[in-house]
């Protein structure tokens, strides 16, 4: 295997990519039409249209990153942040907190502690 590429469902394509380019930093979109698009840098993600909520309101993405509080701060900035998922240090060794994209998908951004 070469690598992994989420499809994640989206109940408006175009919503989804402006939200994962202007409010967390993805860039390099693209638009296949309406219904099918993604993003390439950080990661790759491609976003399929399902008219059906339960799908992304069912789904989960939990993204690693190094500096948890600049990525906290720019997502509060954009007012952005769950509020049942604030930024906290978790029993497990990390130190997360989440977002809801405009289609109900929840990501998580976390870190790992450097003494776990």
């Amino acid at each position: 295997m070469k690598k992994i590429v989420p499809q994640v469902p989206s109940l408006n394509v175009v919503e989804s990519l402006e939200f994962y380019s202007q409010k967390l930093g993805f860039g390099d979109r693209w638009q296949f039409n309406q219904n099918y698009g993604g993003v390439r840098t950080p990661l790759e993600l491609n976003f399929c249209y399902y008219d059906n909520p339960d799908f992304s309101q069912n789904y989960v993405m939990r993204f690693e990153v190094e500096d948890i509080q600049s990525h906290y701060q720019n997502c509060q900035q954009h007012g952005i942040v769950y509020p049942h998922g604030l930024l906290e240090q978790k029993p497990w060794g990390v130190q997360e907190f989440s977002v809801l994209d405009p289609s109900g998908v929840l990501i998580v951004f976390y870190q790992r502690l450097s003494n776990q």
